[in-house]
């Protein structure tokens, strides 16, 4: 089956003749190719010869038509014949079964994945209908490498991480740390609710509170219960998360619960020291001894300095970490210094005589909480008492909370998406780093302003959460951000509430998806469909104007040959050659509208050789008549350009005429070539009459003018040349001060 008896078939059954057909074909935005089959002896598939292709194909594939058409595919793409995706082997399936098929697969030799509709309309034939999706599938690959690092990270985490549900505190997730910590198996916690883990209740509802009125909790010590019934403390931090699609809280939490107890401790023999020392300022007659037999045995250090910096007492503690000390000066044997320290803490007490509370890292690399108190001995003299707490553990435990913090408020600041939590009142309460990018306004100041403030439509964006409060949750909400610099951005929005254990709504959390490029897409597309009619009307048009003109054109010069032959100098044949002269006039005016037409509508293909860049603007303007007040400068380096010159002499043709036709009472009509790295550069200036700010928007729109004859075609059909050139074109203008066109075109190497 031909290509031509597949496409009439189509069309028939479209509705629509060849022409309009291969417009479709040439315009629509899937990769399109038909192909033939090729069979060893055995009827094995072993190459297949391809037979056509769209211009969707030559862009998602970079292989032009006169590469591929005619060829077989091993030709065209060598090493096909070993791709792991068996292109040959699928293909040759849907042809020799007529079976269709659907599918995804990456091309080796294209670098590329594509997803692939594949038919047979005749046995040993086959088409393919396809489109390129490398970007989605290199997102996809990157959102599972994200997932796979953060499950690797949660499972070998020390970190106890979990995820519950907002809506219900049910538990979606939990890591090995936590169930270890918690007393269960594997998967044993999914489905109970967090709140039956807390040993008083409210401690959870003032995590809640905490979490709405600042968007995150950080390190919140709190008593949990294992599956056994013992208590144990955990300092935990919690942030909003999206997880699964459901609005969650994700928690990071560290066992404290010996910090703790060291804590109480501290407090108790701070309380009993605080005592002694009362007690023995009050009655100095107490003896020392009484007070060693109670300083010996405490799990933490204690020493006794005296004004000299020597050592009269050490307890058991101090000598088994620092040696034997009782007598010996502190700087020399502890830190091996001829001479005290210029600013001790310890001695701070001698100069304030009231107590002083530091820390300190010792020689032997451990950190301790240090209490010192101004003491009164029995023979009146001042000393020192310290008490040293070992917190090494403790110091270590908070460094992995604050890690474990980081970590969670960066997986939320990693997010692509701009999130947002609002109060119940309408006010910001937290958003991270991508809401910022997009509004340009720091997280500081956006917290506690009106969240509809952010939108060009504020009472849209008011209703919006307003509906969240009412029913529960939106999805799809569209709402248009705008940035501190003017940056519009196209958002749908996801939204749902978040309350506190009694069931109580406190605040909307919301996600915005960025969809303005989607949007465009969109609108890309409508004016597609828009301009395809457009161009298959033009089309009609043009080709039924034109026999009718040729007609007309030749009437006028079979009469102007008439009036020839009429005596000279009568009126009546003055009347005559006036009249067929506007005629003639009008003729080819409607002559170069149906060539616009026609322009728009036919594939542009250049024939593309090497012209001179002077050669080029002189026989353009050879063309065109000028005007005597206006005044002509070429401004021509030396060099040649690679175009089809009919084509560019055509659309510097157009922006000529337009340039003379900007100035009415004369002016400097300006022309330039020069090159610019790879760039050759041609550009028509004029003095004119400029172009309006509303005008500049829509001045390569198709059927948009603002001559009063003319049907908008000409700038339009200038760009789609450039563009076929690999081109651009642009313009600068000011009302009133003229305009320039420039044309970029590729330069040779």
């Amino acid at each position: 089956m031909s290509f031509d008896s597949l496409a009439s078939g189509w069309g028939k059954a479209l509705g629509v003749d060849r022409k309009q057909f291969n417009m479709f074909f040439e315009t629509m935005m899937e990769g399109f190719a038909y192909h033939k089959i090729i069979v060893d002896k055995m009827g094995k598939p072993v190459d297949y010869v391809v037979l056509e292709v769209n211009h969707a194909f030559e862009e998602m594939t970079r292989l032009k038509k006169e590469q591929v058409i005619g060829k077989k595919v091993t030709e065209a793409l060598p090493g096909i014949e070993k791709d792991p995706a068996d292109w040959i082997g699928v293909y040759g399936h849907v042809a020799l079964t007529g079976e269709p098929a659907q599918f995804e697969n990456y091309s080796k030799n294209l670098d590329r994945w594509f997803k692939v509709s594949s038919y047979c309309p005749e046995k040993g034939y086959f088409a393919a209908v396809f489109e390129d999706i490398t970007e989605r599938r290199k997102a996809e690959e990157g959102l599972r490498k994200s997932e796979e690092r953060f499950r690797v990270i949660t499972e070998m985490s020390p970190v106890q991480f979990s995820v519950s549900s907002i809506s219900d505190s049910t538990i979606l997730f939990t890591n090995p740390a936590y169930e270890q910590a918690f007393g269960f198996a594997k998967g044993e916690f999914i489905g109970k609710k967090g709140p039956d883990l807390y040993y008083d209740p409210t401690d959870r509802r003032t995590l809640i509170d905490t979490l709405k009125r600042e968007g995150s909790v950080q390190g919140y010590e709190v008593r949990v219960k294992r599956k056994d019934g013992t208590l144990f403390w955990v300092s935990a931090s919690v942030i909003p998360i999206n997880f699964d699609g459901k609005k969650a809280l994700l928690g990071a939490s560290i066992d404290i619960t010996e910090r703790k107890m060291l804590e109480a401790k501290n407090e108790e023999y701070s309380k009993h020291l605080e005592a002694l020392v009362e007690a023995r300022t009050k009655d100095v007659i107490t003896e020392r001894q009484r007070l060693y037999n109670v300083l010996e045995t405490l799990p933490v250090y204690v020493i006794l300095l005296d004004k000299d910096y020597h050592v009269p007492f050490a307890n058991k503690f101090f000598r088994e970490r620092f040696g034997e000390s009782q007598g010996r000066c502190c700087f020399k044997y502890l830190f091996n210094r001829s001479e005290a320290c210029e600013n001790c803490e310890t001695y701070k007490v001698m100069k304030t005589n009231s107590p002083h509370h530091w820390e300190w890292t010792g020689p032997d690399k451990r950190n301790y909480d240090i209490y010192d108190f101004p003491f009164i001995e029995a023979d009146g003299s001042n000393i020192i008492l310290e008490m040293g707490i070992d917190i090494t553990e403790w110091k270590r435990a908070q460094e992995s909370l604050r890690s474990a913090s980081q970590y969670v408020r960066s997986l939320i600041e990693a997010a692509l998406d701009p999130l947002v939590t609002i109060s119940v009142d309408g006010k910001v309460t937290d958003v991270n780093e991508a809401t910022v990018k997009v509004t340009g306004v720091s997280r500081e100041e956006i917290i506690g302003t009106d969240f509809s403030n952010y939108f060009t439509e504020p009472e849209k964006a008011r209703e919006g959460y307003q509906k969240v409060f009412s029913e529960g949750s939106v999805t799809d909400y569209p709402l248009t951000m705008r940035g501190r610099d003017s940056r519009l951005v196209d958002v749908s929005y996801n939204a749902t509430v978040y309350r506190n254990e009694a069931g109580e709504i406190q605040g909307v959390f919301a996600a915005a998806r960025d969809i303005t490029e989607h949007n465009a897409l969109e609108r890309k597309l409508k004016d597609s469909e828009r301009l395809a009619t457009i161009g298959a009307t033009a089309g009609m048009v043009g080709h039924d104007l034109r026999n009718p003109l040729q007609s007309v054109s030749g009437a006028v010069y079979l009469a102007k040959e008439d009036a020839n032959s009429l005596p000279q100098d009568t009126p009546v044949k003055q009347s005559l050659e006036e009249n067929l002269s506007a005629i003639e006039s009008q003729v080819e005016y409607m002559n170069k509208i149906v060539s616009d037409l026609q322009d728009f509508v036919r594939p542009i293909n250049p024939q593309v050789e090497e012209v001179d860049n002077k050669k080029l603007f002189n026989n353009t303007l050879s063309m065109i008549t000028i005007p005597a007040e206006i005044k002509v400068e070429a401004i021509v380096e030396e060099g040649k350009v690679n175009i089809d010159p009919a084509l560019i002499t055509r659309v510097l043709n157009n922006l000529i005429v337009n340039a003379i036709q900007a100035m009415p009472k004369g002016g400097n009509l300006t022309l330039k070539a020069h090159k610019e790295d790879n760039t050759v550069l041609l550009s028509v200036s004029d003095t004119g009459i400029g172009i309006p700010d509303d005008v500049k928007p829509k001045l390569f729109t198709p059927l948009f003018t603002t001559k009063s004859k003319g049907q908008g075609f000409g700038l339009a059909v200038c760009k789609r040349v450039v563009e076929a050139h690999g081109g651009k074109i642009t313009f600068e203008s000011e009302a009133g001060k003229g305009a320039t066109f420039t044309i970029r075109i590729p330069s040779i190497k």
